[in-house]
């Protein structure tokens, strides 16, 4: 059962860098959401320009997107096996606001994310 799991992990690989690449891109798209709005007060004023905001409406697009893919691995993959892989984005995400938003990785957080990294790599192996 588990080598039969193991298979299907690594023949649908291609859609986990699809969820991947789609997760970390909703991710993009908030922050550029949420400096587009300011450091206005959670009120109606600011749900009104939310609601009016195209990156805003892009993030939710690409959270929706995510969805539909998430739903298309856990079809094909159990649960037990899938979601360690999402703890990936916690790579992709800060490596991307480095690199876009110029924001800084301190030595804990990068520590952190290589720990993540090997974590990944011990759940993805065959048993």
């Amino acid at each position: 059962m588990i080598n039969s799991v193991s298979g299907v992990l690594r023949g649908k690989l291609w859609l986990f860098g699809v969820f991947l690449v789609f997760d970390t891109a909703v991710q993009i798209a908030f922050k550029l959401a949420a400096k587009h709005l300011g450091d206005g007060a959670f009120d109606l004023d600011w749900l009104a320009a939310a609601a009016g905001s195209p990156t805003v409406w892009c993030a939710v697009l690409l959270y929706l997107t995510v969805f539909v893919l998430w739903m298309q691995i856990l079809q094909q993959v159990e649960l037990s096996r899938a979601f360690p892989l999402t703890a990936l984005t916690y790579v992709t995400v800060p490596a991307a606001g480095m690199l876009l938003f110029h924001e800084s990785l301190s030595l804990a957080q990068a520590g952190g994310t290589a720990l993540i990294l090997v974590g990944v790599g011990l759940v993805g192996q065959n048993d």
